[in-house]
């Protein structure tokens, strides 16, 4: 299963840039016809897809993928895999990757939100509010932060407080039940000393979710109750 982008038909709000997460689970291709056979969660089943219109939308999700298998095929899987299977190794071709395409395409702002979003997962915040930075000067989709929440994490580690307020608040008005967003909006209060704000804002953001550990985590250490 992969996420990708998609253009919608119709606004669903004023000046609307139509542009969304999707989901396609693969279930076969065909390397002469350069397709993939896709269940779309839009569109139904069994939809070819061509290889490069599969590139064009995955860029925006760093390619990330699923993997559904069977217990007794994991062998197999490794041994296709090879070190890819480790999350570490496969992060950091994922981070090789994104510098190495950035060298040749300085302008593509999903590859330097891929950077941010795969040095924040060896926790080199610094270096990754510079890459979120510049894919937000070039420009991202208006509901990235729906799907993706690398910004918030690097923001708030490096002390870029105006910075996490300020994607907060797009993002909630993008999307006002995002539980995400309503967990950062509850750091970035504490940040301003605003603690009933925060214990607020991260009960909002249980509610939305209450199968989520880290809002109710958050109101344990400011001795809140849910």
């Amino acid at each position: 299963m992969i996420e990708t982008g998609l253009d919608l038909d119709e606004d669903y709000y004023v000046n609307d840039d139509r542009w969304a997460g999707h989901y396609l689970l693969l279930t076969g291709y065909d390397d002469n016809s350069e397709i993939f056979i896709a269940h779309d969660s839009l569109l139904g089943p069994d939809q070819q897809v061509n290889y490069s219109d599969i590139e064009k939308h995955w860029i925006a999700f760093n390619h990330v993928y699923m993997l559904v298998y069977l217990p007794n095929q994991e062998p197999l899987l490794q041994e296709i895999l090879g070190t890819n299977w480790d999350p570490d190794s496969n992060r950091e071709q994922a981070l090789n990757d994104s510098t190495n395409y950035l060298q040749e395409n300085p302008e593509d702002a999903f590859e330097w939100f891929n950077l941010g979003s795969n040095l924040v997962y060896f926790n080199r915040y610094e270096e990754a509010v510079q890459a979120y930075d510049k894919a937000r000067e070039i420009g991202i989709p208006q509901r990235m932060l729906r799907y993706q929440f690398g910004p918030f994490f690097a923001y708030y580690n490096a002390k870029r407080f105006d910075d996490l307020w300020t994607i907060v608040n797009y993002a909630l008005r993008i999307t006002y039940n995002s539980e995400e967003a309503l967990y950062w909006k509850g750091w970035a209060l504490f940040q301003q000393d605003d603690y009933y704000g925060a214990i607020t804002a991260f009960r909002e953001s249980r509610l939305n979710n209450l199968y989520n550990p880290a809002a109710g985590k958050a109101l344990e250490e400011l001795g809140a109750e849910p």
